[in-house]
């Protein structure tokens, strides 16, 4: 069974482009009645740059240990 791990920067990334262009896009087009490939494509960006920033802060964190032996 695949593990699903949001500690992998491989797939955090990812995902937060998918949560953040679907929120964006239902917010979009049911509060200000927006185009819905617009909103998607803004979210799906806004979602990189958290994805990314989020990644690039927490760097050391996610680091894999070295094995030595």
């Amino acid at each position: 069974m695949v593990e699903f791990n949001l500690q992998n920067p491989w797939v955090f990334v990812p995902v937060m482009v998918v949560i953040w262009a679907v929120i964006w896009a239902a917010i979009g087009m049911l509060l200000f009645d927006k185009q819905g490939s617009h909103q998607l494509f803004i979210g799906g960006m806004g979602g990189l740059a958290f994805g990314l920033m989020t990644v690039y802060l927490r760097r050391n964190e996610w680091k894999t240990p070295k094995n030595d032996s």
